[in-house]
């Protein structure tokens, strides 16, 4: 699976871009949930899209 932006970005980033899509509670637990199950490795950089990174099953989980 590949994710664009998300990955790198804090969680305060995360709830200022996609405050409006969910709660910061929802954000919060999207953003620890990807940091407990997934490993990410950088896929590429797009100049315009910005970095895209591939995510594994996290050992174990």
């Amino acid at each position: 699976m590949l994710v664009a932006r998300l990955w790198p970005m804090a969680q305060k980033q995360l709830e200022t871009e996609t405050g409006m899509v969910a709660d910061s509670a929802r954000l919060a637990a999207l953003h620890r949930m990807l940091r407990t199950d997934y490993t990410a490795t950088l896929a590429f950089d797009d100049p315009v899209a910005g970095p895209f990174h591939r995510l594994r099953r996290a050992p174990g989980r």
